[in-house]
């Protein structure tokens, strides 16, 4: 997968629309599917705005998501040294940093006794924050107490925010009051996270609420992603079309493939033969990155599918040198991703949260434990689906009747020819 920003040029004209309206409006919301250059775009912003000498801010939702978007970066020379790129978490963090090394606060942060450590309330809020926990009226009431918005507020020119429906109701006002321009983008299809609400309104996200900005929007519809046949397979299996703008269920793209989508079903004794096919497909190919993914909604099942493939794919890549990455939660252990760098050639096993907004040449989702009827499980389904940029493929538990596997059986892209045979090495 190659890194690289388009020119303005490239751009569509609703693309360029948005581009040209980043220096007319204080606030400015970006709606679009998979694949519609979202990401790409506010990057493009930045740089118009850095020929203008103003200063910004790109905040990402997670680590990995914030090494894709450092590599898009410095594919530009022009880029690299202006833009600042933080996670949401480094960035809200930030402050409750700079507040605690204030003498004049010392008081205020007495250390705490939790699990035989010292720790003081600034960590225990982070934890808050990371969780998803905590109230934003508590944390909009801390940065007031301290002083945090008279000494850093509207210090940047523009924020721009990426994936922004994932963010806890009211956090990215918080944000705009750092900023005289808020920029972000949103996608209710793709929310894996529960916040305050679980299931958004049918007025769309509430963040567009937050910021007054309900009826004045961005739509962006043209997806450059997914094949034409990933993505019908993705609108039959989301459920969730209904809370966002019209547009989405129209959501079309002109690339097509003649390779199949592949559906594999094993028993909990056959990981290492749908290890062993995975990376023998990859040997077809090794100039390109394949990921491997998984649904983190549950930590404890999510844990043990993880281990059982990390093992195995990772002992077939090794005999095969193949190289092989692979990420969950904050254990080093598991978790061999330098620097959360996945613009690498070779095999990933990620989750579904630590795929968000990447995107790879084939993927391979992993089904089980997978809700079909739950509002975040399918949309983790969804955007699982929607990373590959050619083919993908579904790997099924034999003994898991679900909802979700009995719909994607029933798919009618998806017929007798894409069965792999996983003890007959393979075959079709």
């Amino acid at each position: 997968m190659s890194i690289y920003l388009p020119t303005l040029d490239e751009l569509n004209l609703n693309q360029k629309l948005v581009i040209s309206y980043v220096t007319k409006l204080d606030k400015i919301a970006v709606l679009g599917g998979p694949g519609t250059g979202k990401t790409v775009l506010a990057i493009l912003a930045t740089k118009e705005l850095i020929l203008r000498k103003k200063k910004c801010l790109f905040i990402c939702y997670s680590k990995t998501l914030k090494s894709f978007v450092d590599s898009l970066i410095e594919s530009d020379e022009s880029l690299k040294d202006y833009i600042e790129v933080k996670t949401y978490h480094s960035f809200f963090m930030n402050y409750f940093t700079e507040v605690t090394k204030d003498p004049k606060y010392a008081s205020h942060f007495p250390k705490i006794k939790k699990n035989n450590r010292e720790i003081n309330y600034t960590y225990e809020f982070f934890n808050k924050l990371g969780d998803f926990k905590f109230n934003v009226k508590e944390l909009d009431e801390f940065y007031e107490k301290f002083d945090v918005y008279q000494k850093y507020g509207k210090y940047y020119d523009y924020i721009f925010i990426d994936e922004g429906q994932d963010f806890e109701d009211g956090l990215i006002n918080i944000a705009f009051k750092f900023a005289t321009h808020i920029f972000f983008t949103f996608d209710d299809s793709q929310k894996l996270k529960r916040t305050n609400y679980d299931i958004p309104s049918k007025n769309r996200t509430t963040v567009l609420k937050d910021l007054k900005l309900e009826a004045d929007f961005f739509d962006l519809i043209e997806n450059y992603r997914n094949t034409s046949m990933t993505e019908m397979i993705s609108k039959e299996i989301n459920t969730n079309f209904d809370i966002n703008d019209v547009s989405l269920k129209k959501l079309t793209t002109k690339k097509y493939s003649s390779s199949l989508n592949n559906l594999i079903e094993i028993d909990d004794n056959e990981v290492r033969l749908a290890s062993k096919f995975i990376v023998k497909s990859f040997l077809k190919n090794k100039d390109r990155e394949v990921a491997v993914l998984f649904y983190d909604g549950n930590r404890q099942l999510a844990e043990k599918v993880f281990n059982d493939f990390k093992e195995k794919i990772k002992n077939e890549a090794l005999i095969n040198n193949v190289n092989f990455f692979f990420k969950f939660g904050s254990n080093k252990e598991n978790n061999n991703l330098i620097n959360d760098k996945v613009n690498q050639n070779g095999l990933y096993l990620l989750s579904t949260t630590t795929s968000k907004g990447l995107e790879f040449d084939e993927v391979y989702l992993i089904t089980k434990n997978i809700d079909y009827d739950d509002f975040v499980s399918n949309n983790a389904c969804y955007v699982a689906i929607t990373r590959s940029l050619d083919n993908i493929n579904f790997i099924l538990y034999k003994n898991d009747n679900s909802k979700l596997n009995e719909k994607i059986k029933n798919i009618k892209f998806i017929s007798s020819k894409n069965f792999i045979d996983i003890k007959n090495g393979g075959n079709k």
